[in-house]
């Protein structure tokens, strides 16, 4: 249930009113610190569209200890966490594996190896569905890589 609603104005009415443009990422960053703030010590959930699918986003739910529920693009460079590297070995240590399959290119593994569930639809309908859960590393350059599921 929505409980904080901001008016996040346009680049061109902030221009206008002479003001530095925060973009609806920047405003939703600063949403995430107030809930923070109210919901000290409890896990909450924030949903958005694709819009809100964005690893700078990602990080703040994070390391605010909320969820963060959005639409993720088919293409995102998703990757499988690094592999263990032996103790005495120099230089840096890996971030992330070897790349993943692209969404879009995964939906035959869901229907071999999802797993059957029936959800509530609209209107009271209800549809089975076959799903497929696992953790992977998004990437996104200048950021370090992301666990989501």
């Amino acid at each position: 249930m929505p409980f904080l609603t901001l008016l996040a104005p346009s680049q061109r009415a902030n221009v206008a009113a002479g003001k530095a443009h925060r973009t609806v990422i920047d405003w939703t960053v600063v949403m995430v610190r107030l809930v923070v703030r109210g919901f000290t010590r409890r896990r909450w959930i924030l949903v958005g569209d694709g819009s809100y699918s964005c690893v700078r986003l990602g990080w703040e739910c994070l390391s605010a200890q909320a969820g963060l529920i959005s639409r993720l693009r088919l293409d995102a460079c998703l990757f499988a966490p690094p592999s263990l590297v032996p103790s005495g070995r120099r230089g840096p240590k890996p971030q992330k594996g070897p790349p993943l399959a692209k969404l879009a290119t995964r939906l035959e593994e869901a229907r071999t190896y999802g797993t059957e569930t029936t959800v509530q639809w609209y209107r009271g309908a209800t549809k089975t569905r076959r799903l497929l859960s696992r953790v992977c590393l998004w990437h996104t350059p200048g950021w370090p890589p992301l666990p989501i599921r």
